[in-house]
């Protein structure tokens, strides 16, 4: 047992009990088993929405089955003339209660498989005629838990993943093409299958946990490109984005929970080829350990170890690296919020990403308690006092110039992060290299509670509405330089007028598709008082940028004129529930609601300046 395992998560997370019929039947709607079981290999096909693609896949699998093999469907939502076409084939069929996702799908049916060798392949893969004889072909050396095929394109200029095609040798590789892969059931069943709240790196977590776990070597997972099937990265370049992002928000959440996980692809490339493939028969063709034994296992050592070493701490500051540069760099502009600075600079403190520098710019607030409240960070944060009061703007690039980093969040004093936000923005900063701002998602706290849920690609032309994306949006130092940092001379909606210049130089911000931005509404903030002289500054904005206006007024018009008709239709409900509230306030109990019915008449005459402006 690896006891490294439990420096920084409890390891019992990663057990799963068992595969088994009465683990997968409760989670069935019906079973039909049209086919008796198969002798040596089942090969599992999970179904969502499919239609020719599949009915072509299961007429290629039923010619080469014979005796020696089987297929297994997992209908994980069908149409019903996809269902009643499938059940004409001669194959073991069974419908799941709803969507379980791929890997749900998978771990289902490999709990009816009472065949040694089980293999899995996508609904919407192209096989050859001799697909089942090379499951048995690569599995022919006992001692090899799992093999993953290799990967052709099926649409010319279609996007390719790297990892797809790794050549014509086969080597140890950890399976990381699950829809194309060949287990031996036994070992796969009582590892507990895939992680089923991941898509995407589900076979190389398993394969981690099987290795630190179970006993298994390296050795025993293997590509072999004899195993093909023709299928498509994405077939259209526009939804390539997301799918990039998505598959990297898994990444980054298995990486979280499993920490050790680089360390083990790390020992597959250490791995010499020829030699290592030899000596894998060496090893036995299941798991050492069962995981009843390694849960024993696991909660001896845990009892052993001192909490400090099962649970992580961080209780110091992060530090620069040799060249005295940080990964990322927090700017929070304080002035007269160091009584509520705390919280932000915790969330900071808090991250899971290392190396962030937090700058603290105080911008020369009267209370005289500031500079004695601010310096209890000064352990933790760079603490810079201006002289004079400049507004946000000055704040903040007061603090973006001192930073020692490439990779910038200015954070309002108010306001938080969660844990995760700036390592997720770090990872899409230097995997896509031509993106200049990320933002998230941005939760309401306070006077308002909901999400804002912010485009996922969002343009220079998107921000000549209104400012498109939450202040505490991250970008590139170079953007903040290219872009001439924030208008000093602006005391409201600074933020929004910046995102208009950023995005033209940086080009479409990206957007991560969680809300990790907690943005509080409060009375008396700054916004309450941009509102007031909203007409000036957006006079000011718009006079600024007149000629990016007048170049896209085609496309700003109709979203203000949305705008309108959606803040008309506020004003119009509001009013609705004042005349409901003075009908009300006709009984009795009147005295107990006037209050309320003065607060929504004030909000009505709020919203209707604002409309008519």
């Amino acid at each position: 047992m690896n006891t490294s395992l439990l420096r920084d998560r409890p390891v019992l997370e990663h057990l799963k009990e068992p595969l088994t019929r009465a683990s997968s039947e409760p989670r069935l709607l019906e079973e039909r088993m049209l086919l008796g079981p198969a002798n040596d290999l089942t090969v599992v096909v999970v179904a969502y929405n499919e239609r020719e693609t599949l009915l072509g896949l299961l007429r290629k699998l039923t010619e080469q089955v014979g005796r020696r093999a089987s297929v297994l469907v997992l209908d994980n939502g069908l149409d019903r003339d996809v269902r009643e076409a499938v059940l004409e084939f001669n194959l073991h069929y069974a419908r799941a209660r709803g969507n379980l996702g791929c890997c749900g799908g998978r771990n289902v049916g490999a709990g009816l498989v009472e065949s040694p060798l089980l293999s899995f392949l996508d609904a919407d893969a192209a096989i050859g005629d001799d697909y089942v004889d090379t499951c048995f072909d690569v599995m022919s050396d006992p001692a090899t838990l799992a093999v993953r095929g290799k990967v052709e394109s099926l649409t010319p200029g279609a996007v390719f993943a790297a990892h797809y095609d790794l050549g014509e040798t086969r080597f140890p590789r950890y399976p990381d093409t699950e829809g194309v892969s060949v287990w031996r059931s036994e070992a796969f069943q009582e590892a507990g299958g895939f992680e089923e709240a991941l898509y995407g790196h589900e076979g190389v977590v398993l394969c981690h946990r099987m290795i630190e776990l179970y006993g298994a070597r390296p050795a025993q997972f293997i590509y072999d490109p004899r195993l093909a099937i023709g299928h498509d990265f994405v077939a259209d370049p526009e939804v390539l984005h997301a799918k990039i992002l998505r598959n990297q928000v898994f990444r980054w959440q298995v990486d979280r929970k499993y920490p050790l996980l680089e360390s083990t692809i790390a020992v597959f490339a250490g791995l010499a080829r020829a030699q290592d493939v030899q000596s894998a028969a060496e090893s036995s063709p299941l798991l050492v350990k069962t995981a009843r034994e390694v849960k024993a296992e696991i909660a001896e050592l845990r009892a052993e170890l001192p909490r400090e070493q099962v649970l992580r701490r961080r209780s110091a500051p992060d530090a620069p690296n040799d060249e005295g540069r940080f990964a990322f760099t927090v700017v929070i502009p304080c002035y007269n919020l160091h009584r509520r600075v705390g919280k932000a600079v915790t969330s900071v403190l808090r991250q899971t990403l290392d190396g962030v520098e937090i700058i603290i710019v105080d911008d020369a607030s009267p209370d005289p308690e500031a500079r004695t409240v601010l310096e209890q960070w000064s352990d933790v944060a760079t603490v810079i006092y201006r002289s004079e009061n400049g507004g946000a703007s000055a704040a903040r690039n007061t603090g973006v110039a001192a930073a020692r980093s490439d990779y910038i969040l200015c954070l309002d004093a108010d306001d938080t992060i969660t844990t995760t936000y700036l390592e997720d923005a770090y990872n899409v900063f230097e995997m896509l290299p031509d993106v200049g701002v990320v933002a998230s998602h941005v939760r309401y706290q306070g006077r308002r509670t909901g999400v804002w849920k912010v485009a996922d690609h969002v343009t220079a032309v998107d921000a000549l509405s209104e400012s498109p994306i939450g202040n505490a949006s991250c970008y590139r130092k170079s953007v903040w330089e290219a872009a001439d940092g924030y208008d000093e001379s602006m005391r409201g909606y600074e933020d929004w007028e910046y995102w208009i210049r950023a995005l033209q130089v940086a080009g479409p911000a990206r957007t991560i598709p969680r809300p990790h931005y907690r943005y509080l509404v409060r009375g008396g903030s700054k916004v309450a008082t941009s509102n007031r002289n909203a007409k000036s500054i957006v006079t000011y904005i718009v006079s600024k940028h007149s000629g990016a206006y007048a170049a896209n007024i085609a496309q700003v018009l109709p979203r203000k004129h949305e705008q309108v008709v959606s803040a008309r239709a506020r004003a119009a409900r509001a009013e609705l529930e004042l005349l409901e509230l003075r009908d009300a306030m006709r009984i009795p109990a009147r005295s107990r609601i006037r209050g309320y019915a003065s607060r929504v008449k004030r909000r009505v005459k709020r919203v209707t300046r604002r409309v008519r402006r």
